[in-house]
């Protein structure tokens, strides 16, 4: 008993086995459960209420999501942190939201162009940033207390305002999905709104005949679309972050350009 109490305590501390460090193992389970969620995504959950395709999707990716915040507290606990979990866990997070933006465009055909580019935002801020952290002799991509933009220094070194921008951008894709969904979009919105209360103010009426005719998405009165809205906010800042990250890393490269041709020459020296 005390050699399997003294492995099982081996197991959540630092150990040669990278593999199946906790996070790490979280991290695949990560991955698994969004394969699931795009898989049933694409099965007919839009339209067929009977195998309920559509909510094992929403409640997957959801599982998915809570699990990005378990492996970053289990590698911090467990002194577990590792550039392999680090890489997984933001190839995890690019690779779900391209899924879930890449079924959104199919959905809303007429926002094809939108998604593609929130794409493009997402994924080459995100990379550029790291590159140019690294490159420069930074610790990470998150390291970003000399960066001249406040925007950055505040979504990086502020868990709850970087959570709510990450929560309302996921928020609002899923809802998107819920709001296409017949069995989805028929749940109630939390706060009760009734048809005559929408037609009695002529604001709420004018909006929410925009959120259905323009936007295609359901009436006010439902869950989906009552998330919508209050996710907006956290998703645009969510972009501008990313806009800001963007230039943010070109700008740093770009600065730091001499040293880099310094190595590159140094480097090139000592091979000849």
């Amino acid at each position: 008993s005390s050699s399997s109490s003294s492995s099982s305590s081996s197991f959540f501390t630092r150990h040669s086995n990278v593999y199946v460090y906790v996070p790490n193992i979280i991290g695949y389970a990560r991955l698994l459960l969004v394969f699931v969620s795009f898989y049933y995504s694409s099965s007919g959950g839009r339209t067929n209420t009977k195998n309920h395709a559509g909510f094992i999707s929403v409640f997957t990716y959801l599982l998915s999501f809570i699990c990005d915040e378990l492996d970053g507290r289990f590698a911090r606990k467990c002194n577990q942190c590792t550039e392999f979990g680090a890489v997984l866990d933001m190839v995890t997070d690019r690779l779900a939201t391209t899924g879930l933006l890449i079924i959104l465009s199919n959905i809303y055909s007429e926002m094809q162009f939108v998604c593609i580019s929130l794409i493009f935002l997402d994924i080459s801020s995100h990379w550029l940033q790291m590159h140019s952290q690294l490159a420069i002799g930074k610790r990470g991509h998150k390291d970003m207390r000399e960066s001249r933009f406040r925007l950055l220094r505040l979504y990086y070194a502020n868990r709850i305002f970087m959570g709510v921008c990450c929560v309302s951008t996921e928020v609002l894709y899923l809802c998107l999905f819920m709001a296409k969904d017949k069995e989805l979009n028929a749940i109630p919105g939390l706060v009760p709104i009734s048809k005559e209360i929408i037609k009695r103010v002529s604001f709420i009426e004018t909006f929410d005949s925009f959120l259905q005719k323009t936007l295609g998405v359901g009436s006010l009165r439902t869950f989906a679309t009552q998330f919508i809205v209050l996710a907006i906010p956290g998703f645009l800042l969510k972009q501008i972050a990313n806009i800001a990250q963007l230039r943010s890393a070109v700008v740093a490269m770009c600065e730091h350009e001499p040293e880099f041709a310094a190595k590159r020459e140094e480097a090139g020296t000592k091979k000849n």
